[in-house]
């Protein structure tokens, strides 16, 4: 039984990102991938059962990259507001640092190859997301809405900005960003929270 090897294994996604970026999902075959990774394909067999499982796997790694990108230097045990707007703020400078990867969960999210996933795949890994909603909800500091609802009204607008940022070919000032982030603080936020608190 041979060996995985996790240089090669780091080496082959990395040409599936560019592979399947450059050429789409289709068209970028598991030749290429082995040139571009200076193996055989062969050896991306002994990692993957398929293409199919390299795109997914691919996919969970960049998720789960961006989670600890966006969870750094977050305080979950102090103010939830503090919180949420660090989450925010990371989230949008990964979305302008990242920009191929988190186009990358895009075409994934957006292809056949997600219709045999749940639509939660991969946000496992923003379990403590989650927990700071049920928190802010329970605490009466967020507002008892669906965390479908809360992931949009939070994440999308960050995303959004960050790719005309992108496309612009300019970023938001700091002002910008932190008025762009109390404008979705006041979207989930209960109304009648004035203050920033702890909310154990």
């Amino acid at each position: 039984m041979r060996v995985k090897d996790e240089k090669k294994y780091e080496s082959i996604l990395n040409a599936s990102m560019e592979h399947f970026m450059s050429d789409g999902f289709a068209n970028a075959s598991i030749a290429k991938i082995a040139k571009t990774a200076g193996v055989s394909p062969a050896t991306i067999y002994i990692h993957f059962e398929n293409k199919e499982d390299l795109i997914s796997k691919l996919y969970l790694k960049i998720r789960k990259e961006m989670s600890e990108y966006v969870l750094v230097d977050v305080d979950l045990e102090g103010c939830i507001e503090a919180a949420y707007k660090k989450i925010w703020q990371n989230y949008y400078h990964y979305c302008l640092t990242y920009h191929r990867e988190f186009d990358y969960i895009m075409q994934f999210t957006n292809s056949p190859f997600s219709k045999d996933y749940h639509a939660d795949y991969g946000m496992c890994y923003f379990s403590k997301i989650y927990e700071l909603f049920d928190k802010g909800k329970k605490g009466k500091v967020i507002k008892d809405i669906s965390d479908e609802i809360l992931f949009a009204f939070t994440f999308y607008p960050a995303s959004q900005l960050a790719k005309r940022n992108i496309c612009c070919g300019s970023k938001l000032c700091d002002y910008g960003v932190n008025k762009a982030c109390d404008v979705a603080w006041d979207a989930v936020k209960m109304e009648q929270v004035k203050i920033c608190y702890n909310q154990k």
